[in-house]
């Protein structure tokens, strides 16, 4: 396995209200969906997605960490504190629409229960 140098990955303040359009397409396209499949393939865009989010938002936390008084850091850890609440309301809404979805057994059956409750 081929090691990384984390001090390359830079912690770059993702676009926010991308992320959101993303997410509002994404509970949009669910609500309309003719085909179970459509709506599987959301839930597997809304993970990439969430995996974005994550990634970004982990580097920016750790470079912030190592090195609490950069301020390109602070900022950057900033703006991602501040737009997580955004960020959180649009995946449950995506997620809301996704449990209220007809084809939600369909889901149970490809992923399992993650997101169907018990």
């Amino acid at each position: 396995m081929e090691k990384i140098d984390f001090k390359m990955m830079k912690g770059e303040i993702p676009d926010i209200e991308e992320f959101i359009r993303k997410l509002e397409d994404l509970e949009n396209r669910v609500k309309k969906a003719d085909s179970k499949e459509a709506v599987l393939e959301t839930l597997y865009e809304y993970f990439k997605i969430s995996d974005d989010i994550s990634t970004d938002y982990d580097v920016i936390s750790i470079h912030f960490t190592q090195d609490t008084t950069n301020e390109e850091y602070a900022k950057a850890m900033e703006t991602m504190d501040n737009n997580l609440p955004k960020l959180e309301d649009a995946s449950k809404k995506y997620e809301k629409a996704l449990l209220d979805s007809k084809h939600l057994s369909y889901i149970e059956e490809k992923v399992g229960t993650y997101f169907v409750p018990e």
